[in-house]
């Protein structure tokens, strides 16, 4: 691994631990077992570290949507079928949510955070239009949007709270994306 992940990998560590506004440059340098000044020869600055971190979650979430299978209409939904992919999940909207809080007080993170919401909507409306170029399109961003409300939620609720998501709820969630997804 070469350094600037490294550090990527350190920050993000960091930042899941100690929250975002807690994760310096030097605890990022503690983390990543380097110095300070080694962090600034990879990145100008704690934001420019931000906008690689959501750069990455970007194309994680993507490369996810990659890699799996196409859905089979005939088959129950289970967007909880891959555990890592939700942990990962549940650290990167943590992530994102401390950026969307800050952003309220800083233009560079609104702007960050706006446009990761249209990367990740507009490649979502892509995959969708694919499978179903008849539907139109206001119909799949709101079907995102409610989407992304529920999970979210759930996220936050099993993460900040220390809920888990056993069977009922699982079962629960997956039917109402599955709906969601598949209303005519």
């Amino acid at each position: 691994m070469n350094r600037h992940d490294l550090i990527l990998r350190a920050a993000r560590a960091c930042m899941i631990e100690k929250g975002f506004h807690n994760a310096s440059i030097k605890n990022i340098a503690a983390c990543a077992n380097v110095s300070a000044g080694l962090i600034y020869r990879y990145f100008e600055n704690k934001d420019s570290i931000i906008e690689a971190l959501v750069k990455n979650i970007v194309h994680n979430m993507k490369s996810h949507m990659d890699d799996k299978p196409q859905h089979d209409e005939n088959q129950p939904l289970d967007i909880f079928q891959t555990s890592d992919f939700f942990a990962d999940l549940q650290d990167n909207i943590f992530m994102l949510m401390d950026i969307a809080s800050a952003a309220t007080r800083n233009t560079r993170y609104k702007k960050l955070v706006a446009e990761t919401h249209n990367a990740l909507q507009d490649d979502i409306v892509r995959r969708e239009k694919q499978q179903h170029p008849a539907m139109d399109e206001s119909i799949i961003r709101t079907r995102h949007y409610v989407t992304t409300l529920l999970l979210d939620g759930v996220i936050v609720q099993c993460g900040r709270k220390g809920y888990a998501v056993d069977d009922e709820l699982r079962q629960m969630i997956n039917a109402i994306v599955d709906t969601l997804v598949h209303v005519k």
